[in-house]
């Protein structure tokens, strides 16, 4: 049992409006307990909880707990990850249909559709902010290549400023995926993982 795991499923439990409380003298696991804000058991009360046997008899299930857990949640991953990537290839698709789509729309209406859309890409970050994420770094990245396609990735050609806006752009909207992504994953085993040993999200 990991002690990223333990820690990935007491954010679990604390964030859907449980206290959790862990009993440990790992010193890793009690600096992680206080960086996120999680309760821990007494030293005595450690005791007392080993000495009626209680630790050992819980020990089984949260190993099984954990472990439904990390499967759950590396499910949903790459869910959300297939999703916002599939997301930003219909996207693509669309924008090169867009003459198509809105050749029979008023300019009013062509307004209120883009307006429509905007409403549900921040309904969509606010709930989903991985697979968001992922569709907005998907959309940076393919920005940047049709960027660099039509010159055949020669550098001496798209030394100016309009292109290199151009590409600065892909480059702030991938990093802008990124940070969603990060945000998304807050509180799962990989959150934890980023915070612990990169510092990233904490």
């Amino acid at each position: 049992m990991g002690d990223v795991s333990l820690i990935a499923l007491a954010l679990f439990y604390k964030n859907r409006g449980d206290d959790p409380e862990i009993a440990t003298y790992d010193r890793v696991i009690v600096a992680m307990c206080s960086h996120f804000e999680i309760k821990l058991i007494k030293d005595d009360e450690i005791q007392l909880l080993l000495e009626l046997g209680k630790i050992e008899e819980k020990n089984t299930g949260l190993n099984q707990k954990i472990n439904e857990f990390e499967t759950k949640e590396k499910g949903n991953l790459w869910l959300q990850v297939g999703y916002g990537l599939g997301s930003a290839i219909l996207g693509g698709i669309i924008s090169k249909n867009l003459d198509i789509i809105f050749k029979n729309l008023h300019i009013y209406g062509s307004i209120i559709v883009f307006l429509a859309f905007a409403l549900a890409l921040f309904y969509w970050r606010e709930r989903e902010k991985i697979s968001y994420g992922m569709f907005e770094f998907s959309i940076g990245f393919i920005a940047i290549i049709m960027v660099l396609y039509p010159i055949n990735f020669q550098i001496n050609e798209y030394i100016n400023l309009d292109t290199d806006i151009k590409i600065l752009g892909g480059l702030y909207i991938m990093v802008r995926g990124l940070d969603n992504m990060v945000k998304g994953m807050q509180g799962s085993k990989f959150g934890v993982y980023l915070s612990r040993r990169w510092k990233i999200g904490a």
